[in-house]
């Protein structure tokens, strides 16, 4: 079996194309806000995991992301310890109810599952939670040909979408999208002042990165893959961009095997989790297993901050994980985790409570 991991994308984002976070005393490593060890619990599967992208969990669900199979997704059911494989939705391919790749977001302003993608044109699909994730009648779709440049699409607020901008020379990441009118706007956030002399469509790869939305509140938080750069955005009704770095490395030079790579990222209405990869672009293409004891994409190690920047706590943990998410309460962290042993990918869940 074989996972896809974010090594995969963050290898792609190099191909196509320092100052250090608050919560640290300069250079020196040292976390001054205090830490948790936390131990995992292991969650069984009455099926096999092939392929993952993400997981996202919605009450007692687990969505889980899987584009490597002819249905995109498949919904597991939270039973203890164990999870439940309840149904499967959205196939691959180019019909009105299809996407070529499809990405997952939970909106629980409207009790929606929110799925973007592009086949051939730019779409977004809005699935009711409580009609059943897999019952295509009550899904509404929207199309629009202009996303289809761009490189993603994530909604702020059930009109509102965030779009990862493409190539098109504007020296700005992202534009909002209200799909009642069409109308694209772009948002005042341009790529960091690196100094570096690259063609434009590299300088796009290479920022591209994780995006989380606050739940709830038009705010969201921007982790690149191949670099330590970590943003909070906040995005009034008008418009205006307020932004909160958290860290803050850019890199002097894009092929500098120093150049640490970025942090995984999950958040919740209260806290941004920012998992620690421990590997620089030169380690990346060594033997991160052998460094770290664990594969490219998984960290160990996580950070904690509120929604202002501030640092809240770091967590260490007993197995390392890939594709995190916690529940909207704070009480769970689930993921997905390797098997030194049997080299196979099973659930993990961790218990939060008084951690944070």
């Amino acid at each position: 079996m074989r996972l896809f991991s974010v090594r995969n994308i963050a290898l792609l984002a190099m191909l196509l194309g320092s100052s250090c976070g608050n919560a640290q005393r300069g250079g020196s490593g040292e976390w001054l806000y205090g830490e948790r060890e936390l131990s995992a619990h292991r969650l069984f599967t009455d099926s096999e995991i092939l392929s993952v992208w993400s997981l996202d969990i919605l009450d007692s669900l687990i969505v889980v992301n899987t584009p490597q199979e002819k249905t995109q997704f498949k919904v597991y059911r939270i039973q203890g310890d164990s999870l439940k494989h309840t149904d499967t939705f959205l196939h691959v391919g180019r019909g009105p109810l299809e996407v070529s790749l499809g990405f997952g977001y939970d909106m629980p302003e409207n009790n929606t599952y929110v799925v973007t993608g592009i086949n051939p044109c730019g779409k977004i699909i809005s699935i009711p939670k409580d009609k059943g994730l897999s019952s295509t009648a009550h899904w509404n779709v929207y199309e629009n040909p202009a996303l289809r440049p761009c490189v993603g699409v994530v909604p702020l607020d059930p009109v509102s979408m965030l779009v990862v901008k493409g190539a098109d020379n504007s020296g700005k990441m992202f534009a909002l999208l209200d799909t009642s009118s069409g109308r694209m706007t772009d948002l005042d956030i341009g790529f960091p002042e690196d100094g570096i002399d690259v063609p434009y469509h590299e300088r796009v790869s290479a920022y591209t990165g994780h995006i989380a939305k606050r739940p709830h509140i038009r705010q969201f938080v921007h982790s690149a893959y191949s670099w330590a750069i970590v943003t909070i955005y906040d995005i009034d009704e008008s418009g205006a961009v307020r932004s909160i770095p958290i860290h803050n490395e850019v890199p002097r030079d894009f092929r500098d095997p120093s150049n640490r790579m970025g942090y995984g990222l999950a958040v919740t209405p209260d806290y941004i989790f920012l998992s620690d990869p421990k590997l620089t672009r030169g380690e990346l293409r060594g033997d991160p297993m052998a460094k770290n004891g664990f594969p490219a994409g998984y960290s160990d190690e996580l950070s904690v901050y509120d929604w202002q920047g501030r640092p809240v706590v770091k967590l260490h943990l007993s197995e390392a994980v890939c594709y995190m998410k916690v529940d909207e309460d704070n009480k769970h962290l689930y993921a997905i985790s390797l098997d030194a042993d049997s080299f196979e990918y099973h659930f993990v869940r961790y218990d939060l409570g008084g951690v944070l």
